[in-house]
């Protein structure tokens, strides 16, 4: 099933070109395959997050939650589409996977991109999980922000680590504390790179591999 969470919200950078010419938002389809087998609960606020962060440059999120298992028979068309920047696959790992994947032990998540094609990110949600801790820091909400920064780089190409704000490598407790105020966004050069490589005709960049850690 096909669950859309899109925020059809004007473009909020001010002084926005696309603001200013009232263009309509863009388009991406997030497919999405859990394997770390999310709770929904977790996985809607996740969702939620995702459409508020890209909503307010401008892009609206649509979600297809594709098979995990040669078993399943039905699932979403846009399952089959070839990975792109419209069409970028996440996956929710668990730690075995983070380990099979053969990452550092404190990366959340990291995003491989190469030209149009081959899109891909993985997060991996137990790491996730440990992160959030305290009772006050939703894993959901988290999830939703890892999730959101690695689309980002899929976005944004290579080089697009900063440093600050939602983008930036290393998240110590204000980002974190940010993340649960939703106050965790793209600057503005970021969100207008968005929306231009989401448009139709833009070049992607090339490849190149990004990863979030936790606090330094």
């Amino acid at each position: 099933m096909q669950t859309r969470i899109g925020l059809a919200l004007a473009w909020l950078v001010a002084g926005s070109p696309a603001a200013a010419q009232g263009q309509p938002p863009v388009t991406i389809t997030i497919l999405l395959y859990n394997y770390a087998q999310v709770p929904e609960p977790e996985l809607l606020k996740t969702r939620q997050v995702v459409a508020r962060i890209y909503g307010q440059v401008g892009v609206t999120v649509e979600w297809a939650e594709c098979p995990i298992s040669p078993w399943e028979t039905s699932w979403p068309a846009a399952c089959s589409a070839t990975r792109g920047l419209k069409y970028p696959e996440i996956r929710l790992l668990s730690e075995a996977g983070a380990r099979y994947a053969g990452v550092g032990r404190d990366a959340l998540g990291f995003a491989l991109h190469s030209g149009s094609r081959g899109v891909l990110a993985n997060v991996f949600w137990d790491r996730v999980r440990r992160l959030a801790g305290a009772p006050q820091r939703d894993p959901g909400v988290l999830l939703g922000h890892v999730l959101a920064h690695e689309l980002g780089h899929l976005l944004l190409g290579p080089g697009s680590h900063c440093s600050s704000n939602l983008m930036r490598n290393g998240w110590g407790t204000r980002e974190l504390e940010w993340a649960m105020r939703g106050s965790l966004r793209f600057l503005p050069e970021e969100a207008e790179q968005i929306r231009f490589r989401l448009l139709p005709g833009s070049a992607p960049g090339g490849a190149a591999v990004a990863s979030l850690s936790p606090p330094e």
